[in-house]
């Protein structure tokens, strides 16, 4: 699959219009510690390919079936200002790209983007949300995990 994942976001990036000062790509670098970080503090196992089969912090799932998944998304992000990371997953594409963005600007590029697993990451790892291809949602920390409860 090569860089499909991360060449689909950035065709949503340039078709939405957002300037790089609103949503661009984190360096290699500082990707992988950040992803690193992720795995360090919430993923039981950092070489699993399905990073949502290993949480090891309380979680909320929400099986989306008739829910619409970004009306899901949109209700559980406390501020669609603040600045949050995108991360696509192992299971898109060998290496895993990360964006940084808005909240509201990252469910936009979402929302263009054909379907594929990815985990919104709070900047201070306050908390995470993330969708399987299981359609389903799991979040952790709070006030994500009090969103998701009442999307249920």
């Amino acid at each position: 699959m090569g860089r499909a994942i991360t060449q689909e976001i950035e065709r949503a990036i340039r078709e939405l219009e957002l300037s790089p000062d609103r949503v661009s790509a984190v360096e290699r670098g500082e990707a992988d510690a950040l992803v690193s970080e992720f795995l360090r503090r919430f993923v039981d196992e950092p070489s699993r390919t399905w990073w949502w089969e290993g949480f090891k912090v309380p979680y909320v799932t929400v099986d989306l079936g008739e829910h619409d998944r970004l009306s899901c998304l949109i209700g559980a992000l406390p501020n669609s200002a603040e600045e949050v990371f995108l991360l696509s997953t192992p299971d898109d594409e060998p290496e895993i790209s990360v964006f940084r963005g808005a909240a509201g600007d990252l469910l936009r590029v979402l929302e263009e983007c054909y379907p594929f697993e990815y985990v919104l990451l709070h900047s201070t790892f306050a908390w995470f949300v993330c969708e399987s291809h299981h359609d389903q949602i799991f979040g952790a920390g709070e006030p994500i995990s009090s969103a998701l409860r009442s999307c249920a």
